[in-house]
């Protein structure tokens, strides 16, 4: 981050004979440079329990406030959720999160517990 200083002038191909002028005058401009790549970032707060053979499972709001970094990133770029279940033999179909923080599986028939996903 910081500022810039950037200084430009304009030259033709006229030359200067007669008197003449080929270069403006010199102009500055300052940029200003702030940070803008952050990691993208969402939160969580709820529970999930399903019932034993309970089939297709959809948590809506399992993820919130979803950013893809800054706001300028939020506008430019797509963002998926990497899920990762720890013990799959729980799930018929493997945890998934939408992009608007819905979770989703398929529970396994016959089989109840405690697992967890990242």
């Amino acid at each position: 981050f910081g500022r810039a200083a950037i200084k430009v002038s304009l030259h033709d191909d006229g030359g200067t004979a007669y008197g003449g002028v080929d270069t403006s005058v010199m102009r500055t401009w300052f940029i200003s440079l702030t940070a803008g790549r952050f990691a993208p970032d969402f939160e969580n707060s709820i529970a999930v329990m399903a019932l034993e053979n309970e089939g297709v499972v959809e948590i809506s709001g399992f993820a919130s406030h979803i950013t893809a970094g800054s706001v300028r990133e939020d506008l430019m770029q797509l963002i998926s959720f990497e899920v990762v279940a720890l013990d799959p033999l729980f799930f018929e179909s493997i945890p998934e999160v939408t992009g608007d923080g819905i979770l989703e599986f398929e529970t396994a028939l016959n089989v109840n517990g405690k697992t967890a996903i990242k």
